[in-house]
């Protein structure tokens, strides 16, 4: 009779599971219900093993439920699921629940099994919280980039995050999680083995076959992000360890066809800045009083149509400083950074910076500024905060902390407009008032102006001054209410600017390829570029490395349209909506 309730029991299960899913998604997938079958089998038999069974339906029941919740945020998120996804995950979800609860159960050490429990807690609790806060924040379903910034993002950075973009909703998720572990840690007790020889057979087949389970539904669309955030962190640690490698059988078997141009050379990297929010390039509020005045000037090069390769800084500068770009077939890992060629030059290299130094993960960034001769960090925290004891202003102080040299390249990264906007400015920057982020965006934007223009008159009285060149990592999204989450990618998010300030003794030693930026001025760019287009500028050529057709100041430069790209080659710059519009 029991054999005959189990059987009805597991039909049951797999029948309205398999129904339920079916017309959920329209769509039905004989084969991917083996799954549910397995897991409605696995249900059926681990209740077995429980002196209450109420309390492990109870208990199945309630994690279950949090565990679905994400098919909320999937459905309403943009995207498209089918149905085999949605039966993948219900199976992992099942296998991943029993294993939790066998491992609690077993244990028979109160304090032991509390520890256990709220390890298990967090393991099951984080992923909910990453998909939800995703959503509420972004509205969208979360995705390798998301989990990649969390990778690399700071508790401070975090917090600044959730206060600048979360809403009170984020609060109801909070509560509802409190009250399922409040819940679960009370039915905790009433989770009772069976003490019987047979019972414990039972509890070991039961581990192996959710085991398995887990492993053969582990590529569900609740993992494939973390999955390829996780390929992704491989990617960058491959450049971190053939680090020796480059040094010693690219550089220095490197052949310069040409070694440089003495001078000093900066090349200021701007945060999060977009073009489309400075007056510089027609924006409607005076956000860039400094660059409008001298944009016109003989010895100054504003670059009209220039583009992010990526909309988040961990992905474009990697591009931006090696030369690896979306426009050849070489492996980042092999790729020599901005630092390594100008040092290999003869080039004294600084790197000055009001970024964190995320040292913790040792991303590119990271390895590539250590490279640097001298290194001056005002920002002194290490993945423990993203606000900087100093506005960017101080970086044109610790200009003179710089041990100069006839022959350099210093590379200045500012903390620019990163989020949260209002705190990248003093309060004597707020210009503008009355319209929330956009506001705090466009006062960032008009202090960097500030900033640069200071970096300028304080270099250019350096008597080997050559030139500063300028450009963001990628753009905002503030215009239509988004910051610079790829799964929300919008052509704004990639706007960025792009301009030169030449010394006059520059522009007298290299007549040629100041007319050939200056006849470059509207053709399209993106910046992973800028690697080839540096060397152009300081007349670094090496046999292997530069690509004529992607520098700037070579008359082989290709400004054909068709060709640019962004998003890592996703995305083509001509299918920009405002290139239509008149706005680029």
């Amino acid at each position: 009779m029991k054999k005959y309730c189990d059987i009805k029991l597991l039909v049951f299960m797999y029948i309205s599971s398999t129904i339920i899913t079916s017309l959920a998604m329209k769509n039905f997938s004989l084969k991917h219900t083996t799954f549910l079958l397995v897991a409605s089998l696995l249900i059926v038999l681990q209740r077995k093993i429980y002196v209450y069974k109420n309390s492990y339906y109870r208990m199945l029941i309630a994690l279950l439920g949090a565990s679905f919740s994400v098919f909320i945020v999937r459905f309403l998120a943009p995207g498209q699921i089918k149905v085999w996804d949605v039966d993948t995950f219900i199976a992992f979800a099942v296998a991943g629940v029993n294993i939790s609860l066998l491992i609690v159960s077993l244990i028979n050490s109160k304090c032991v099994r509390n520890i256990v429990t709220v390890l298990l807690g967090a393991v099951f609790v984080l992923p909910l919280l990453l998909i939800w806060g995703n959503y509420f924040s972004e509205h969208t379903w979360i995705n390798a980039d998301a989990i990649s910034a969390i990778l690399q993002t700071n508790p401070s950075e975090a917090m600044d995050y959730l206060r600048d973009r979360m809403e009170l909703k984020v609060a109801f998720v909070f509560a509802g999680i409190a009250a399922l572990a409040a819940f679960l840690y009370k039915s905790l007790h009433q989770l009772e083995i069976k003490k019987a020889k047979k019972n414990y057979i039972l509890i070991v087949l039961l581990i192996v076959l959710n085991i398995v389970l887990l492993v053969r539904t582990n590529d569900n669309f609740v993992t494939w992000a973390a999955h390829e955030a996780r390929d992704y962190q491989e990617s960058y640690a491959e450049y971190v360890r053939a680090k020796q490698e480059r040094n010693e059988n690219v550089l220095k078997n490197m052949s310069f066809i040409e070694s440089g141009n003495k001078g000093i050379y900066v090349l200021v990297i701007g945060e999060s800045e977009a073009r489309n929010h400075m007056s510089a390039y027609g924006y409607g509020r005076e956000t860039t009083p400094w660059l409008d005045s001298v944009k016109n000037q003989e010895n100054v090069i504003l670059f009209s149509n220039a583009y992010a390769c990526y909309c988040d800084t961990g992905h474009a500068l990697p591009y931006v400083l090696t030369a690896k770009n979306q426009y050849n077939d070489m492996e980042i890992k092999e790729a020599v950074s901005i630092v390594d060629m100008a040092k290999a030059a003869g080039f004294k290299t600084v790197w000055l910076s009001n970024q964190v130094r995320f040292s913790g993960w040792d991303n590119p960034i990271t390895i590539i500024s250590d490279e640097s001769d001298q290194q001056i960090r005002i920002n002194t925290h290490i993945g423990n905060t993203l606000d900087t004891d100093y506005y960017d202003g101080e970086l044109v102080n610790r200009l003179d902390d710089i041990d100069y040299s006839d022959k350099m390249l210093i590379v200045i990264h500012l903390m620019g407009s990163h989020l949260s906007y209002h705190s990248r400015y003093p309060v004597e920057f707020e210009k503008f008032t009355g319209e929330g982020y956009l506001s705090e965006y466009d006062n960032s934007v008009y202090y960097t102006d500030y900033v640069v223009n200071n970096i300028v008159d304080k270099l250019s009285q350096k008597k080997d001054f050559k030139g500063l060149i300028y450009f963001s990592d990628h753009g905002e999204g503030i215009d239509k209410d988004l910051s610079h989450n790829s799964a929300n990618f919008v052509y704004d998010m990639v706007y960025i600017p792009f301009y030169m300030y030449l010394s006059p003794r520059y522009m007298e030693e290299n007549k040629e390829a100041v007319r050939m930026l200056k006849s470059r001025a509207n053709d399209y760019f993106t910046n992973d570029l800028i690697f080839n287009t540096v060397m152009g500028v300081m007349g670094i050529k090496a046999e292997s490395v530069y690509e004529p057709e992607n520098d700037l100041t070579s008359q082989d430069y290709d400004g054909n349209l068709g060709r640019f790209l962004t998003m890592y080659g996703t995305k083509k710059i001509s299918d920009d909506p405002g290139l239509e519009k008149g706005t680029d």
